[in-house]
């Protein structure tokens, strides 16, 4: 049976919420709130993205900057490189945008990984965005429906998610094997839902590879 790994982005390749990071230094007004209404379920995540993005203010270069200071998990090139190796494919489910995944996964030596994501430009004076895989039918409201991507109409997939945070408790619920930490983690045991637990890649390696 082949093995498909969908991976969150955010605070899961990345060390850090890329997106909140970029919010806490450029976006303007209560963003704390919006932060925290999200958190908490009381906007979606497209009311939350929008939000977000209509907030911020700055030059290019200096969010550029901001970006080429995240860590990406040490682990995840090799990750990356024991599954294809396998012949297991890896989807990176993304609610973030493609502005800085494409850097920061350069940044990890990860070439020509698959990705869906939201889409951002950023010119001097003026953020441009669009949501390319939002579903008005999603569940959750999600900027970008993670549940679609899953392939539910395959029988012979083994699904393994690994994620950490709100915008991947859906898919998570839809797949065979989870590994989660964080906000997900903490609905998980709420729930009563099996899952790994894992704070890096390393530990993903561990029991997927046989420590590798």
């Amino acid at each position: 049976m082949k093995t498909v790994y969908f991976v969150d982005f955010d605070n899961t390749v990345s060390m850090v919420d890329v997106w909140d990071t970029i919010v806490s230094r450029f976006a303007t007004g209560n963003w704390e709130q919006v932060i925290r209404d999200y958190d908490e379920h009381r906007i979606s995540s497209w009311e939350f993205n929008t939000k977000m993005l209509r907030s911020l203010k700055g030059h290019r270069e200096e969010v550029l900057g901001l970006i080429s200071t995240v860590e990406v998990d040490p682990e995840f090139a090799r990750f990356v490189e024991l599954a294809q190796n396998r012949g297991r494919e890896i989807l990176l489910v993304s609610d973030g945008y493609d502005f800085y995944i494409d850097p920061l996964l350069e940044k990890a030596g990860v070439s020509g990984l698959r990705y869906v994501s939201n889409h951002l430009e950023w010119t001097d004076g003026t953020v441009r965005w669009d949501f390319p895989h939002f579903l008005p039918e999603c569940e959750r409201k999600m900027a970008n429906c993670k549940c679609q991507h899953l392939r539910l109409e395959e029988s012979e997939l083994r699904r393994v998610y690994i994620g950490d945070g709100v915008s991947d408790i859906c898919a998570a619920g839809k797949v065979e094997v989870v590994y989660a930490k964080g906000e997900l983690r903490r609905y998980l045991e709420s729930v009563g839902r099996d899952f790994h637990p894992f704070e890096t890649f390393a530990d993903v390696i561990e029991h997927e590879f046989a420590g590798g």
